[in-house]
Formats: C-alpha cells, sequence, structure tokens
C-alpha cells in the first residue's frame, strides 16, 4: 500500500479517534450524575483515549507499521474511521451551511481579559490552573454580544426592549468570586431591562454562598428570572439553589410563566425544563415547580410515567399556545417571550 494512503488512513483514525473522544465527554457531562461521580469518569475516559493514542505510537515505533495491522487495532480503526465519517455530514455540513438569522439586524462582540482586568488569574485548584494555563484556552475570557433582533410577531410597542442573557454560570469553585463579581458589574453596566439565567448555574453545594453577594446585586427594573438546566441535577436538592436565588429577588420560571409590562405593553415570559419528578406524598416536584399561570398559555405536551415509588415522571415540554418567539436559549433550556 502506498505511502500517502497509510498516512491519510492514519490521519483519519485519528479524527475519528478525536471526535469519539469528544463525543463521549459531551454525553457523560450531559448525564444526571453527582459531579464527583462524572469527574471521576472523565478522568477515566481521558486517560483511557489518550492511553489508545500512546499503545498506537508505541507499536508503530516498536514493531514498525505491521504492528497496526492486528485484528484489534483494525477493529478500532475502523470505528475511528466510520466516526470520521460521520462528521462531515453532521457536523462539518451544517456548520458550512449556517448562516445569519434574518431576524438578527446586528451582532456586537466585545472579549473581556479577566486575568488583564483584574491583574491575577481567579482559579482554584490543580485542574483550573492547568487549563488556564495552556496557550489559546478561554477559561478567563468573557464575551459581550450585543445583538439587536428584529421580531415581526412582537408588538412595535416593545421595540427597545433589552434583555440580558446569561447562561451556564457552573459555579463549582473552580473559578472564584472575582470572576463573576466581573459578570455581574459588565451586566448592570449594560442597564437591561430584564435579565434572565437559562440554565447550568451552580453545581457544588458550597458554592451556594456564592449567589448572594454576585447574582444578587444584578439589578433589571422588569425583574430577574431564572431556570435550572441539566448540571443542577449535580446538587443534593436543586430546591437549595431555587431558595437561594429567589431570596435575592430572582423568579423561578422553571414550567412558569410571569405576566410582564413594558411601555404601556403586556407580555409573557415563559421557561421549560428538563424532566421534572412529582411526588404525590408531598406535592412536590424534584427538577422544577409546578406548571402555573394562567391555564390557557400552557398547551403541555408532556408524556407521564407512573414509577414504582408511585412518583411520576414527567418529560416533554411546556409549549405556549398561539404565536410565541423564543428570545433567549440555552442547550435545551430556553425561555420564552410572548405577547397575550
Amino acid at each position: 500500500m502506498a505511502l500517502s494512503v497509510v498516512l491519510a488512513l492514519i490521519a483519519a483514525a485519528l479524527i475519528g479517534h478525536f471526535s469519539i473522544t469528544v463525543w463521549l465527554f459531551n454525553r457523560l457531562h450531559a448525564l444526571a450524575l453527582r459531579r464527583r461521580v462524572v469527574k471521576v469518569l472523565e478522568k477515566i475516559l481521558l486517560l483511557t483515549m489518550s492511553g489508545v493514542m500512546v499503545a498506537a505510537v508505541l507499536a508503530w515505533f516498536s514493531f514498525g507499521i505491521e504492528a497496526l495491522a492486528h485484528r484489534l487495532w483494525l477493529v478500532y480503526a475502523g470505528c475511528a474511521w466510520l466516526a470520521t465519517a460521520a462528521v462531515i455530514p453532521c457536523w462539518l455540513f451544517p456548520k458550512l451551511r449556517e448562516r445569519t438569522p434574518v431576524a438578527l439586524l446586528a451582532n456586537e462582540t466585545s472579549l473581556i481579559n479577566v486575568t488583564e482586568r483584574l491583574g491575577f488569574k481567579p482559579v482554584h485548584g490543580f485542574e483550573a490552573s492547568l487549563c488556564a494555563s495552556l496557550p489559546g484556552n478561554e477559561l478567563l475570557t468573557i464575551a459581550i454580544q450585543r445583538k439587536s433582533l428584529c421580531l415581526p410577531t412582537l408588538p412595535r410597542s416593545l421595540d427597545g426592549l433589552t434583555i440580558a442573557h446569561l447562561t451556564d454560570l457552573h459555579m463549582t469553585g473552580q473559578l472564584g468570586r472575582e470572576f463573576y463579581d466581573l459578570i455581574v458589574d459588565e451586566t448592570n453596566a449594560l442597564q437591561p431591562d430584564l435579565i434572565v439565567i437559562t440554565g447550568d448555574i451552580l453545581e457544588k453545594e458550597k458554592c451556594l454562598p456564592l449567589v448572594e453577594p454576585t447574582l444578587g446585586r444584578l439589578r433589571a427594573p422588569l425583574g430577574k428570572y431564572f431556570i435550572v438546566g441539566n448540571h443542577e441535577q449535580r446538587l443534593p436538592d436543586v430546591a437549595m439553589l431555587r431558595q437561594s436565588l429567589t431570596a435575592v429577588g430572582f423568579t423561578d420560571l422553571g414550567g412558569r410563566c410571569e405576566s410582564l409590562e413594558f411601555l404601556g405593553q403586556q407580555f409573557l415570559i415563559a421557561g421549560t425544563e428538563p424532566a421534572q419528578l412529582y411526588d404525590p406524598v408531598t406535592g412536590t416536584f424534584s427538577m422544577a415547580g409546578p406548571f402555573a399561570g394562567d391555564a390557557y398559555i400552557y398547551s403541555c405536551s408532556q408524556t407521564l410515567t407512573l414509577l414504582q415509588d408511585g412518583r411520576v415522571l414527567f418529560t416533554g415540554w411546556a409549549d405556549c399556545v398561539g404565536d410565541y418567539t423564543p428570545l433567549v436559549r440555552s442547550e435545551e433550556h430556553t425561555s420564552e417571550l410572548q405577547s397575550p
């Protein structure tokens, strides 16, 4: 076989190996597991995938390219080649076809180098310190995107409404309070009409005391709202986070809607979350609050499963009836704005 062909196959296998690693890593972090379990499995995954690479290189240099013709290597190489073939139509082509949405009139992005602004790196722990020291990393870079939208389904009276959208803050203790203080200061400087935080806010119980001195300082005349994401499932009880946020002036939009008014125009803001677990004994939901608000707002297209312990698992979404416009979205965490 020609050397060029061999090198092309090896390159394709490397791309596939990297794609498999990224896919497994992302799927792992999407699971509703305790953070400690996720971190252990994460390290096992990365060590295993790195070990495969090292073993392949050692086999090549020790025994020659023929060593990679072993059945086990060929089976894995076949999987890697399939992964490479899948990446092209599933990831590359959609990326190349991406176009600016018609509703997006302007998008100005400014970057803040946190280290330069603060004069030090607000990181704690070996892992965060290591990541912050890697060339090209953006761990300590804050991006502020100012987007102007034209949404024909919204009343003209809502023209000029400003929303500050924060998401995926991931409070774990690896980034210090100074990092989040800077985010809060920059958000308040924008003087938004309302603020929404759309999930993956806090993952460790020990970080709950950070909520009041940081997120508690956010200010907006129409209020500040939140929904939780899948990473909050790593907390012993997500209700602790909900209570901490509502105690500092946030409104919980998990499966709920609120009626607001801007320049005389009423509108609704609603939030959806991941699956909810309802306990009929206590009458409480473990992941999100019960769907509240006016009855005509929601058309609950959900699946309800009765569990053996008597609890009910809610999956699906609470959809707004009629025309609505999703304004802010983060992964599967969504907030929606609707004219009543």
